[in-house]
């Protein structure tokens, strides 16, 4: 049976009875980001009820920018140094919302430096955004960061491995040729993996996902399973 990791789930949206099947099916750790202030009480509660299963992330994603607390950096730099095992995240930047780059740039800068500070690994998001993040990459090669969700072009992935983050694909990739393509140009060892759910696809899904990469390198399923789970230890500073 191939055994997975799911890099991005947003298991508070989710039924979380499927946890059991998916253990069945092969999943060995999950991470669940938060996407608000609202949400880390959920995510907290998620992660301390399968300790050993799920690691949380707390963050702002661009899209709740202007639901921030006059606080909200002092009380998410808490969350984090109250369990070691918490990534920083989803944060990032999003061209599509109405917001302004200076906010969510701020923002953005922000966890970036927390992530730095407590090395911890940290999840961008980032849709049409790509000139935007040119402001960042000198300060993120500086951190441990995945850009989630990958839908870019090749340059984007030059500009990610040049600066030394980690790229992960969702289910989405499945149904974009052109993306499918574009892992013949990422290191094996700076890809990950993940559902996005209940938004991309589904957990399970990630299976689909490691065959379809193991035919595009020209190698076993086995060794492509192998080398994601080894590959989010190293990002996960080896927990």
């Amino acid at each position: 049976m191939l055994q997975f990791i799911d890099s991005h789930i947003h298991l508070q949206e989710c039924d979380l009875s499927l946890l059991k099947e998916l253990q069945n099916g092969g999943l060995l750790k999950a991470v669940c980001p938060s996407t608000s202030e609202d949400d880390w009480a959920k995510v907290e509660d998620i992660s301390s009820t399968y300790p050993e299963l799920v690691f949380p992330a707390y963050g702002v994603h661009p899209w709740y920018v202007d639901t921030i607390s006059t606080d909200w950096s002092a009380k998410l730099e808490n969350k984090l140094l109250t369990n070691s095992n918490a990534w920083i995240g989803e944060c990032g930047l999003d061209k599509c919302k109405k917001t302004d780059y200076i906010k969510q740039s701020n923002i953005f800068n922000i966890h970036i430096s927390l992530a730095q500070k407590l090395k911890r690994p940290l999840i961008v998001h980032s849709v049409r955004a790509q000139q935007w993040l040119e402001d960042f990459w000198q300060h993120l090669r500086d951190t441990r960061f995945v850009i989630h969700s990958f839908n870019g072009d090749k340059n984007f992935v030059r500009r990610i491995i040049k600066h030394g983050g980690y790229i992960s694909f969702s289910p989405s990739i499945l149904r974009q040729k052109k993306c499918l393509e574009i892992i013949t140009q990422i290191p094996l060892e700076k890809i990950l993996v993940e559902s996005d759910a209940p938004y991309q696809g589904k957990s399970i899904e990630i299976l689909k996902i490691i065959k379809a990469i193991a035919l595009i390198k020209g190698t076993s399923e086995q060794l492509i399973s192998a080398q994601l789970i080894n590959n989010f230890k190293v990002f996960n500073y080896d927990k």
